[in-house]
């Protein structure tokens, strides 16, 4: 893409799918964060169940439709439903407004604590994501 790379020892890596790959490995890394695990924790409500923190449903990220039928008819005042769940930052790792600034951010932000976390639904993310894949694309323009 740059029309150079740089090497580490004999392999010759291009700088964006180097950079590219930390994040990954960082991003996998983060996935064993505590903050995490005790964000995770404070939205179960029932073996594989939990409540998206941003519209209250209820998902069950099991894969027996029996069990998601029992947890439907024990709990019929919720709205339970098959659906992912998705451990989000509250505010994105990488800035939306100036985008990647250094390393140090990326990693703080990665490893935050549990105020910065916060359990949702597959659906509520992905409608927070598209919001701010929308605003980078507004930012990106205002800066051209």
């Amino acid at each position: 893409m740059y029309g150079w790379t740089f090497s580490i020892g004999v392999c010759k890596i291009d700088p964006i799918k180097f950079k590219s790959r930390i994040i990954s490995a960082l991003r996998r890394l983060s996935y064993s964060w505590p903050p995490r695990k005790a964000v995770q924790d404070r939205a179960k409500r029932a073996p594989a169940t939990f409540e998206c923190e941003n519209c209250g449903v209820w998902c069950y990220t099991g894969k027996s439709e029996v069990r998601l039928e029992q947890l439907q008819a024990t709990y019929k005042d919720q709205d339970v439903r098959m659906l992912r769940l998705d451990i989000d930052h509250r505010k994105p790792i990488i800035s939306v407004e100036h985008g990647f600034t250094d390393w140090n951010d990326l990693i703080n932000g990665m490893f935050c604590g549990e105020d910065n976390l916060w359990a949702i639904c597959k659906d509520c993310h992905d409608k927070k994501t598209a919001k701010e894949r929308e605003e980078r694309k507004q930012n990106r323009k205002k800066k051209k």
